[in-house]
């Protein structure tokens, strides 16, 4: 059974568990994705691995092609920020921790 967006807290963790929760474990989807957002799919991957993240405009596109609501397009995009806050200190900012709906 496939956990809901708002199970988590890292949108690389969900994006990873979507993708291989798609027909033949994903295969294909990287690229599908990588096109849709007009993205190179090196940067696709380099996301999921942890080394780079989203700007907020691709992560609006990920939100288009994944079909997300929009209660789960807002908590997609926090977890966004998030992840790509620079310190600990804005990463522990009350505000910027998503609150599951």
């Amino acid at each position: 059974m496939e956990r809901d967006l708002f199970d988590y807290m890292n949108y690389k963790e969900y994006l990873l568990s979507w993708i291989a929760s798609r027909p033949k474990k994903g295969r294909g989807t990287r690229a599908s994705l990588a096109q849709f957002i007009r993205s190179p799919i090196s940067h696709i991957s380099q996301v999921l691995k942890g080394t780079s993240d989203f700007t907020p405009e691709q992560a609006e596109e990920v939100n288009e092609f994944l079909g997300h609501t929009t209660e789960q397009a807002e908590y997609f995009l926090l977890l966004v920020q998030l992840e790509r806050a620079g310190t600990k200190k804005l990463k522990s900012q009350g505000w910027l921790i998503p609150q599951a709906a």
